[in-house]
C-alpha cells in the first residue's frame, strides 16, 4: 500500500502522486468535505482515478470519512463503509467498527483482483489473507508514582463505577515478578490499553519505573500518530520529551472525582474499543487544524531572542475555538483550531480554555526547553473573545444563549491559572475592532459587524469607539425579533429572533426537517453533522433543499441589514463568522431596497 506520507523530502510530490495513481490496482479516495472542496484533490487526483476506473484499469473505492454530498460525482461507485455510512457516524459502535468494515471491503476487492490476476497468469497463488483489528483489554492505563497512589486509586475507583476498565497496577503486581513484571507493564501501555493517563509529579519524573511506562506510552503515540497520551499535572514538574497527543488536564485544583469525570469526557474523543460491551465510546471529533511550519517555528525563536511582546489570543466559538500566539503588531506565530467542549458547564469550559491556552506555551517549551512557568513570564497578556455579552472591565461572562454560563469570572480564573494579565470581550466587538485596525473597515469610523456562525452576533463602532450600552451588552444583533408570527424559539427565550431564523444552527435545523419530511434518514442529515462546511457544500452542489434553506436565511439577513442601515447609518457593514467564510450566500444579504443610508 502507498500513501502520500511515503513521499521523500525533495521529491516532486505532484509527479509522485500522479505516478502512483497510474500504477495502483486499487485507489481509495478518502472522502470528506475538505476533500470535495480541495481543488487539487477534486480536479487532479479524483479525475485521474475516475479515468482509470472508467477504462477498467483500476478499481476506485470511495471511503466516506465524514458526512458529505458525494453521490453527484461518485454515485456510480460502491463506497465503504457498508451502505456508505460515514466513519464519523452514530451508526457505528465506534471508529474501529467502521474501519474493520472498510478493511473487509478492501480485502474482498483485493482478493477478487488477485484471483483475476492469478487466472490471467495461470498460477495458483492464494489470495491475500484477511486481517482483523484487535480489541483493547483496557479503556485506560494509569502511569503514576507510588507517592500519588491514594489520589490515583480514588480516580480509578470512580472510573470503575462508571464501567470504565482501568489498568491500575495494584491488581496486577501479585501475578508478575521481576523482568516479567516490567515487560507486562510495558505491554499494557504499548498494546493493551486504548488510552494512557500519566500523572506527572516531582516523584514521577525522579523515578525510573514510571518513566519507563511514560516513555512506552509516548512511543506508541508517536508511531500511531493518534491521540493516546493524556498528561495530568499533579504539580509544576515537567516530563522530558512529553508529547501531549490528547491535551492536558490540570489536577492541582481538582478532586479525584472531578478528574475522573474529566477523563470520562476525554475518553469520548479518543478512538478505539475494548473487549467489554459495558462502555459505549462516542465517535471522535474532527481533528483540529494546526497552522505551523519550520518558518513559523524560526519566527517564534526570533521573536523571543529579540524580546518582542508576545500575546496569546483565544477566539471561542460555539462550535470551534482558535488559539494563536501573536506579536504586538498582530503577526501570527502559531495557531491551532479545536472543537469547543463543555458548553453547558462553566468549570468544564474553563478547563477547555486552559488547555487551549497551554498549546502555545507548550509549543515554546518544546522549541526552547524553557519551563512552562518561565514561558508564561514571557507572555504579555491573554485575550479571550467570548461569543456572548461580557463585562470587559470586570472580566465577567454575563450571559450567553449558546452556553449555559452566567456571571462567570472568566478573566480572573484564567489569570489565577497562568499568572498572566487576562482580558475578555465579546467576540464580535473584537472582530469589528480588528477589521477597523487592519481589515476591511480600517478607513471608517462608524461600523457595524455581523458574525454568522453557530449563532449570530453583532458589534457596533460609533466615532471610532465600541458602543457598549448601559449594561455593556449592546450589539446583540442576533436577538432582534424579525418575525412576530414565528414559532421558532431562540436560545434567549424569544420567538422569531434573527439568530433563530438565519444562523448556521437554524439552517441545519431547517435542512434536517426538510430531508426528514421527504423520508431521508441517517447521519448525513442529522443537525449535529450539518456544520457550515457541509451546508455550503450541499448548496454549491445544487441540492434543492440546501439552496432553499440558505436563500431563506439570506433573505432574513437582508431584512436585518435593512433595519441596521436605517437605525445606525454606518459607513460599512462587515460580515464574518464560520458560515460567511464559506462564501456561498453573502451577495444575497445586501438588501435591494433603498434606505436613508448610502452604505453598501
Amino acid at each position: 500500500m502507498w500513501h502520500d506520507r511515503d513521499i521523500s523530502a525533495g521529491t516532486d510530490w505532484e509527479q509522485k502522486i500522479s505516478q502512483e495513481l497510474n500504477a495502483a490496482d486499487i485507489i481509495l479516495l478518502l472522502v470528506s468535505p475538505d476533500f470535495m472542496n480541495s481543488e487539487y484533490c477534486y480536479s487532479n487526483e479524483m479525475k485521474r482515478a475516475l479515468e482509470r476506473h472508467d477504462k477498467k484499469e483500476a478499481t476506485v473505492i470511495p471511503i466516506i470519512l465524514r458526512p458529505v454530498y458525494w453521490q453527484g460525482v461518485l454515485g456510480n461507485l460502491q463506497a465503504l463503509p457498508k451502505d456508505a455510512k460515514p466513519v464519523i457516524s452514530s451508526n457505528w459502535h465506534n471508529e474501529d467498527d467502521a474501519f474493520f468494515n472498510i478493511v473487509e471491503g478492501v480485502m474482498k476487492v483485493a482478493s477478487a483482483s488477485s484471483e483475476h490476476t492469478n487466472a490471467q497468469n495461470g498460477n495458483g497463488e492464494s489470495p491475500p489473507r484477511k486481517v482483523s483489528i484487535a480489541s483493547f483489554e483496557y479503556d485506560v492505563a494509569f502511569s503514576y508514582a507510588g507517592e500519588d497512589r491514594s489520589y490515583v486509586r480514588t480516580v480509578a475507583q470512580r472510573l470503575n463505577t462508571q464501567g470504565i476498565r482501568v489498568f491500575f497496577d495494584e491488581s496486577e503486581t501479585t501475578n508478575m515478578l521481576g523482568a516479567e513484571l516490567l515487560e507486562g507493564f510495558l505491554d499494557k501501555f504499548q498494546k493493551k490499553a486504548r488510552f494512557a493517563v500519566a500523572f506527572i509529579s516531582a516523584n514521577y519524573v525522579s523515578k525510573p519505573w514510571p518513566m519507563h511506562e511514560g516513555r512506552s506510552a509516548l512511543a506508541r503515540a508517536l508511531v500511531e500518530h493518534r491521540a493516546y497520551v493524556l498528561p495530568v499535572r499533579m504539580d509544576d514538574s515537567e516530563l522530558p520529551g512529553l508529547h501531549p497527543t490528547a491535551g492536558y488536564v490540570d489536577a492541582r485544583s481538582r478532586s479525584p472525582e472531578q478528574l475522573a469525570d474529566m477523563i470520562i469526557q476525554k475518553l469520548q474523543t479518543v478512538p478505539g474499543r475494548t473487549s467489554s460491551d459495558t462502555v459505549l465510546i462516542d465517535a471522535p471529533v474532527e481533528s483540529p487544524d494546526e497552522v505551523q511550519s519550520e518558518e513559523l517555528d524560526a519566527a517564534i525563536v526570533k521573536a523571543l531572542s529579540e524580546g518582542d511582546e508576545l500575546y496569546i489570543v483565544l477566539d471561542l466559538g460555539g462550535t470551534k475555538a482558535y488559539v494563536a500566539l501573536m506579536t504586538r503588531d498582530a503577526t501570527r506565530l502559531y495557531a491551532k483550531r479545536e472543537r469547543t467542549e463543555s458548553r453547558d458547564d462553566a468549570e468544564g469550559l474553563l478547563d477547555f480554555i486552559r488547555r487551549c491556552i497551554r498549546r502555545p506555551i507548550d509549543k515554546i517549551h518544546g522549541l526552547t526547553g524553557l519551563k512552562p512557568v518561565d514561558v508564561q513570564r514571557l507572555i504579555k497578556a491573554i485575550g479571550i473573545a467570548f461569543p456572548g455579552p461580557t463585562d470587559p472591565e470586570k472580566g465577567l461572562v454575563l450571559d450567553a444563549s449558546n452556553f449555559r454560563i452566567k456571571n462567570f469570572p472568566l478573566a480572573e480564573r484564567v489569570h489565577d491559572t497562568f499568572d498572566i494579565d487576562t482580558f475578555i470581550d465579546n467576540d464580535v466587538n473584537l472582530g469589528v475592532l480588528g477589521e477597523a485596525w487592519k481589515g476591511a473597515a480600517k478607513q471608517y469610523e462608524n461600523i457595524v459587524g455581523i458574525m454568522i456562525g453557530t449563532g449570530i452576533g453583532g458589534g457596533i463602532i460609533i466615532n471610532d469607539q465600541i458602543y457598549r450600552g448601559r449594561n455593556k451588552t449592546a450589539g446583540e444583533i442576533g436577538h432582534m425579533v424579525l418575525n412576530l408570527d414565528s414559532d421558532v424559539v431562540c436560545g434567549c427565550g424569544q420567538y422569531g429572533c434573527f439568530e433563530a431564523l438565519a444562523s448556521r444552527q437554524s439552517m441545519a435545523r431547517d435542512l434536517h426537517q426538510r430531508k426528514q419530511d421527504q423520508g431521508f434518514q441517517g447521519m448525513l442529515w442529522e443537525q449535529d453533522t450539518l456544520l457550515s462546511n457541509e451546508i455550503a457544500t450541499y448548496y454549491r452542489n445544487g441540492d434543492a433543499d440546501a439552496v432553499a434553506v440558505v436563500n431563506r436565511a439570506a433573505e432574513i439577513c437582508g431584512k436585518a441589514v435593512f433595519s441596521i442601515l436605517n437605525l445606525f447609518n454606518p459607513e460599512i457593514i462587515v460580515f464574518n463568522g464560520g458560515f460567511v467564510q464559506q462564501r456561498c450566500h453573502t451577495e444575497c444579504c445586501v438588501p435591494k431596497s433603498h434606505t436613508k443610508s448610502d452604505s453598501s
